[in-house]
């Protein structure tokens, strides 16, 4: 029999080690809408030899992964689907499931991932042009995480180091191991701006360091004698960066649940008018929980769809 072509819902994070880029859509098509229904999941096919191969696996949990809908009895042609939904001004966003920097042309190579990671990649995903994209948002903690190997310039190994990761719960979610912690890192981000292509940021965890007496800002980097306002793309290179820190005053109260700018200190605004100003594009959304409604939309223009 023919193969066909089944959409199933996994959560993201299953997602990491085989595809670079997903799609969420809202008001997609009709078969992507119905498919859509579950908040955090993005769309993943695979094929099966015949229908009754998952006869048995049907579940209305997406947590297990199984087929949810037929799209199509001969295949389907995501581009043409999603293409459509484009033409008809319907509304789709895509979600990239790894870090900028674990780009494996643009990030820190070797210690990257096999795919394009940066918001380009999302468009020979899934099979669109360049032209198609109205908004690029850039997601960053109000300080840095790394998983893994590789380098991290401004990694803490002390205890303001320990202080985020418990405080920002650090720790993965499967497996639980510790993530590396560190300053915000104004050369990674702004490195990725420029390879995104970000129009504007959504800025989480600033409750996180709301304990910080002091909190750097690493604005560039001391690398062979060189300072270096972007990371080098030499691994060996940038193991030895150096970061050049900017101490700007902590708060010392709390900002968790803040839904209003006028509500966070003025040295939390200042921390955050500083990172728009180093990395070249600024906060469209901060976060200060982890609850929906614990976020504030600060530039609605940059989430504004274009006509």
């Amino acid at each position: 029999m023919s193969n066909r072509i089944y959409l199933t819902l996994l959560p993201l994070a299953a997602l990491a080690a085989s595809i670079p880029f997903a799609v969420k859509a809202q008001d997609a098509s009709e078969a992507l809408l119905a498919a859509l229904r579950g908040g955090g999941y993005v769309i993943y096919f695979r094929h099966a030899q015949t229908e009754s191969d998952y006869a048995d696996q049907v579940s209305a949990d997406p947590l297990d992964c199984a087929p949810q809908r037929v799209l199509s009895r001969t295949g389907w042609d995501q581009a043409r689907t999603i293409g459509a939904a484009i033409e008809a001004k319907q509304s789709l966003l895509f979600e990239g499931a790894q870090g900028g920097m674990l780009d494996v042309d643009h990030g820190t190579y070797p210690f990257v991932t096999s795919s394009n990671t940066v918001a380009g990649g999302a468009l020979t995903g899934v099979g669109l042009g360049p032209k198609v994209i109205d908004r690029v948002l850039g997601i960053t903690k109000a300080y840095t995480t790394r998983v893994g190997s590789g380098p991290f310039p401004t990694e803490l190994l002390d205890a303001d180091g320990e202080l985020l990761r418990k405080k920002g719960d650090e720790f993965g979610a499967t497996t639980g191991r510790p993530r590396r912690c560190g300053w915000f890192d104004a050369v990674v981000v702004r490195h990725a701006v420029r390879t995104s292509g970000i129009d504007g940021l959504v800025l989480t965890k600033l409750d996180v360091l709301d304990l910080m007496p002091t909190i750097k800002i690493a604005v560039s980097y001391s690398a062979d004698g060189i300072t270096r306002l972007h990371p080098p793309a030499d691994a060996d290179c940038l193991a030895k960066a150096q970061p050049i820190f900017e101490e700007m005053p902590g708060w010392n109260v709390s900002t968790k649940g803040a839904t209003r700018w006028e509500d966070l200190p003025i040295e939390a605004q200042r921390y955050i008018r500083r990172i728009e100003t180093l990395v070249g594009a600024p906060v469209a959304i901060l976060s200060t929980g982890p609850g929906r409604e614990e976020t504030m939309i600060l530039r609605p223009d940059v989430l504004a769809a274009q006509d």
